[in-house]
């Protein structure tokens, strides 16, 4: 199947890189050099694209949900879900948690603590960058070696 989002990140990246921030601009360029008459099979894998990423943000998988977002929570609990995404055979596969295997809850556990690792990670990057750059973000910065 056609690799439509590693072509969009990269047509994405292209426009970022020189500069350009329009969104709408940068979607009709896509937009403009894929039509849908002849060009079946992007729009198909970009949709599935799409759609896998809509299911990982139902389970939970990948985002971050704030309070006022109505989550499918396992009764008793205040962050646990009532399904995972799980890898089953190869695919990946939404399960209630109920019908999860101990293994695939600690991998899932496991994934989540990584995560979270690598979010606190970013964010002291984060103040570093604001440190390093001056307190009014305008100073030119020394590089980090």
């Amino acid at each position: 199947m056609h690799n439509a989002v590693k072509e969009v990140s990269e047509i994405i990246r292209g426009h970022l890189g020189r500069g350009e921030r329009d969104r709408d601009t940068i979607i009709e360029g896509i937009v403009s050099t894929h039509p849908v008459h002849s060009h079946g099979a992007f729009w198909l894998a970009l949709g599935c694209a799409w759609l896998r990423d809509k299911m990982r943000t139902f389970t939970g998988k990948l985002t971050r949900r704030n309070s006022s977002q109505a989550e499918a929570l396992l009764p008793g609990f205040e962050h646990m879900r009532e399904a995972y995404s799980i890898r089953r055979k190869g695919r990946v596969v939404v399960v209630p948690t109920y019908e999860c295997s101990n293994r695939e809850l600690r991998s899932r556990a496991l994934e989540m603590e990584t995560g979270a690792r690598g979010e606190i990670d970013h964010a002291r990057e984060i103040f570093v960058f604001i440190e390093m750059r001056g307190p009014d973000g305008s100073e030119e910065m020394e590089p980090v070696e």
